[in-house]
C-alpha cells in the first residue's frame, strides 16, 4: 500500500492544491480517528468489568481447588531449623578486610561512568573548532529515506496493539507519509522564517477558535443541532484559495495543509489514542522529512507524566512511555541540533511531565553533551541557553530528595556541568594563538552568561539557605573571568568580590562543605581543561589554586586547596 503511494507522488504532483483537495485529505484523516477513538472508548469502559470477573473467576475456583506447594526452583532451599550447622572458626577462612569489586554495590558508589561527564572528542572539536561559515547548509533530499524501516517497526505493533487498532495506526501512517512527501517544499518560498508562512501556519488554531465560538453561540441560542456543523473551515480554505490563479489553486495551501493535520495528530495524542509507540514512529516520520519542530510538537502533547528512573543508570528505552522522548534526544547528537527539540525539553521540565531526576542519569549525559557542546559552535542556538538555565535553575531549586546517595549524586551533576561550562569558557578564551577569534570569544561569553544568570536566578529566589549551589555557581564564574582578556576589569572585579565575600562569611560547618565542593570543581575543571587541551591536569590544577589563593589567602578554604 505504502509503495504505490510512493509511485504516484509525481500525479500527485501535478494536481492543484485547492480548498476541495485540502478537505478530502482532512476528512480521511478524521474519519479514521473517530474510528479509532470510538475502539478506545469501548476499550476502556470494557477494562473494569474484565478485572472484575476475572477476580470472581479465581475466588470461585479457589474454594475447590486443593493448596499449591511451595516450590524451591529458583531460590536457596530452607535449611532444617531443628539442625544448625555447627561450624568451628578454625577451619573457615577469615572474611576480607579489603573490599572487592564483586562485594561493591555500584548503584551507590557514582562511578564515573554513571554521573554526568563530558568526553574527550566533544572537548577536543570545541578547542579546535573553526570559524563560522557562510555558506548555508545544504539541503538533503533524501528526506522519507527511513520510511522503510519505519514501516518494518510499523509491522511490530502488531504484537502491541488490538487487530482494530492496529489497521487504523497503519492507515494513519501511510496517509501522513504521502501528505509529507507530497507537501514538501523543494523550493525556499515562502521561507520558513517568513511572514507568510507563519501566518499560514497559525490558520489550524485561528479555526479551532472560530469554531469553538459557533458552538458556543449555537448552544446560547438553542439552535445546536447534531446535523449542522461550523462552515468556518470551508469558508476559509476557499478564502485562502482565492488568493491564487482561478482554476489552478495555491500552492502555499500545502502548509495550511500540514499544520491542520498536525493539530489533529496532537490533539489525538493527548487524548491518549495513540501508544506510545505509535507516537514514536510518527515523530520518527516527521524527522526523516526534516521536520524538526513538527516531532517535537508530536512528542510534547503526550497527557500523562513520564516515569522516574530506578537508579542513576537507567537509560531513557526502560519503559514504553519514555519512548517518544527517545526521538527527541536521539535527535540532539546529530550536526544540526535543532532547537524545537531543546524547547521540547524545556516544557518537559517547566511542566513538570519529566521528573528531573532523569538529569542526574546515564540516560541524560548525551543531552548534557549536546547541550554544551551547542554553546560553543559558532552558529548559536537560542533555544540550547534557554534549556540549560532552565534545567540548572531547577536543578538548584529541588528540594525533593531525601535519600543521601541521591543528595550527592544531584550536587555532582551541578558540580560536573559548572566544571564544563568554566572549562570551555576558559578553553575558548585562551586559545593558542595571540589573536583569538570572535567566534571564540562570543561562546566564551555565553558559557558565562549562563552561569551568570543561575547566579542571578539562585539570589532573587534564595528563601533559605543554600545547599553550597550558589558557592560552586560563583566559584566557576570567578574562574571563568579570572584570565580571560576579553572580560571588562569592573565586571571581573565585581566577580572576585562576590566570590571572596562567600567564603569569609560562612562559619566552620559549611567550610568543611566549600572545601568538598571547591577541590572537586577545581579537579573536574583541571580534567575536563587537560581532554580538551592536551595539558597536564596537575598543571592546571596548580594554576587553578593559585588563582584562588589570591582573593582569600588567610582564610581557612585558602589553606585547605593550599594543601
Amino acid at each position: 500500500m505504502l509503495a504505490d503511494r510512493g509511485r504516484l507522488q509525481s500525479k500527485d504532483d501535478l494536481q492543484p492544491w485547492t480548498a476541495a483537495r485540502c478537505h478530502r485529505l482532512l476528512r480521511q484523516l478524521q474519519c479514521r480517528l473517530g474510528t479509532l477513538r470510538k475502539l478506545v472508548h469501548e476499550a476502556r469502559q470494557q477494562q473494569p468489568a474484565t478485572r472484575n470477573t476475572t477476580k470472581r473467576a479465581s475466588s470461585h475456583e479457589e474454594r475447590t481447588r486443593p493448596p499449591k506447594r511451595t516450590r524451591y526452583t529458583y531460590a536457596q532451599r530452607r535449611s532444617a531449623s531443628s539442625h544448625p550447622t555447627i561450624t568451628n572458626p578454625s577451619f573457615t577462612t577469615p572474611p576480607r578486610k579489603v573490599r572487592t569489586l564483586g562485594t561493591m554495590n555500584l548503584g551507590h558508589c557514582s562511578p564515573a561512568s554513571e554521573r554526568v561527564d563530558f568526553s574527550t572528542p566533544m572537548l577536543r572539536r570545541v578547542c579546535l573548532q573553526p570559524g563560522a561559515s557562510s555558506c548555508s547548509p545544504k539541503r538533503d533530499n533524501t528526506a522519507g529515506s527511513m520510511s522503510s524501516p519505519l514501516v518494518a517497526e510499523l509491522h511490530s505493533l502488531r504484537r502491541l496493539a488490538p487487530e482494530g487498532h492496529y489497521r487504523i495506526y497503519e492507515a494513519i501512517f501511510g496517509w501522513l507519509s504521502g501528505l509529507l512527501r507530497s507537501t514538501e517544499t523543494r523550493t525556499p518560498t515562502p521561507h520558513p522564517k517568513s511572514l507568510l508562512g507563519m501566518c499560514l501556519r497559525k490558520v489550524p488554531t485561528a479555526l479551532a477558535e472560530i469554531e469553538t465560538w459557533d458552538r458556543k453561540v449555537a448552544e446560547e441560542n438553542g439552535t445546536k443541532s447534531v446535523w449542522d456543523s461550523s462552515n468556518a473551515s470551508v469558508e476559509l480554505y476557499g478564502q485562502l484559495e482565492t488568493f491564487g490563479a482561478a482554476g489552478m489553486g495555491w500552492k502555499p495551501l500545502r502548509l495550511v495543509v500540514r499544520a491542520h493535520a498536525l493539530s489533529i495528530l496532537v490533539e489525538a495524542v493527548s487524548e491518549g489514542l495513540f501508544e506510545p509507540e505509535f507516537v514514536r514512529l510518527l515523530a520518527e516520520l516527521y524527522l526523516s522529512f526534516k521536520c524538526a519542530p513538527d516531532a517535537a510538537t508530536i512528542v510534547s502533547s503526550l497527557p500523562s507524566q513520564l516515569a522516574g528512573p530506578k537508579s542513576s543508570r537507567s537509560t531513557l528505552d526502560e519503559t514504553s512511555k519514555l519512548k517518544p522522548l527517545t526521538v527527541i534526544v536521539k535527535s540532539l547528537q546529530g550536526t544540526s541540533r535543532p532547537g524545537a527539540s531543546f524547547d521540547c525539553l524545556s516544557n518537559f521540565i517547566k511542566s513538570g511531565k519529566l521528573p528531573l531526576a532523569w538529569a542526574y542519569t546515564k540516560g541524560f549525559r548525551g543531552v548534557w553533551t549536546a547541550t554544551l557542546e551547542a554553546l560553543a559552535t559558532s552558529r548559536p542556538e537560542p533555544s540550547a541557553i534557554g534549556f540549560i538555565c532552565t534545567l540548572m535553575e531547577r536543578l538548584l531549586a529541588h528540594k525533593g530528595m531525601d535519600e543521601s546517595s541521591k543528595d550527592s549524586t544531584k550536587k555532582q551533576a551541578l558540580v560536573s556541568v559548572a566544571a564544563g561550562l568554566t572549562a570551555t569558557a576558559v578553553t575558548l578564551g585562551n586559545g593558542p594563538g595571540v589573536d583569538i577569534s570572535s567566534s571564540r570569544r562570543s561562546a566564551a561569553r555565553r558559557m558565562m552568561h549562563v552561569l551568570d544568570r543561575c547566579i542571578s536566578h539562585l539570589q532573587r529566589e534564595r528563601t533559605a539557605p543554600s545547599d553550597g549551589g550558589l558557592f560552586v555557581l560563583v566559584m566557576a564564574r570567578y574562574i571563568a573571568m579570572a584570565e580571560s582578556k576579553y572580560v571588562d576589569p569592573a565586571v571581573r572585579r565585581q566577580a572576585e568580590e562576590e566570590f571572596r565575600q562567600l567564603v569569609a562569611d560562612d562559619d566552620d560547618v559549611s567550610s568543611q562543605t566549600q572545601y568538598r565542593q571547591a577541590l572537586f570543581l577545581a579537579s573536574s575543571i583541571a580534567r575536563y581543561r587537560g581532554r580538551a587541551c592536551s595539558i597536564a591536569c596537575h598543571d592546571i590544577l596548580s594554576e587553578i589554586c593559585k588563582r584562588l589563593l589570591e582573593p582569600a589567602p588567610s582564610s581557612r578554604a585558602g589553606d585547605g586547596r593550599r594543601a
